[in-house]
């Protein structure tokens, strides 16, 4: 799958900044704000990672294309279970004991 690289969004680590800063984030207003508009999806996020690349360790964004796997997800609604009248586990008719 082709990378989305986040246009106008800048990450870069200050290796002198305490151990809770992350990194630093630069935006160019217009160019994020239009590759914002070309990339949000249908619930009206852009979702990204932050990468750190392998020779240089630089920081970079790009568009989380992630979609979990819905095959084997059923949208229908499950019926409920019937059961037998003269179940002594239904009705709350037990006496405690284990049919056996």
């Amino acid at each position: 799958m082709e990378k989305i690289y986040a246009k106008g969004l800048f990450a870069k680590r200050n290796e002198n900044a305490p151990d809770f800063v992350t990194c630093s984030l630069s935006i160019k207003t217009d160019d994020f704000i239009q590759f914002l508009r070309e990339n949000t999806n249908e619930k009206g996020y852009v979702n990204l990672q932050v990468l750190k690349s392998k020779d240089k360790g630089t920081l970079y964004a790009i568009v989380d294309t992630f979609t979990p796997k819905t095959d084997n997800v059923s949208t229908e609604k499950k019926k409920p279970v019937k059961t037998k009248v003269d179940d002594p586990f239904q009705n709350e008719n037990s006496d405690g004991d284990l049919p056996f």
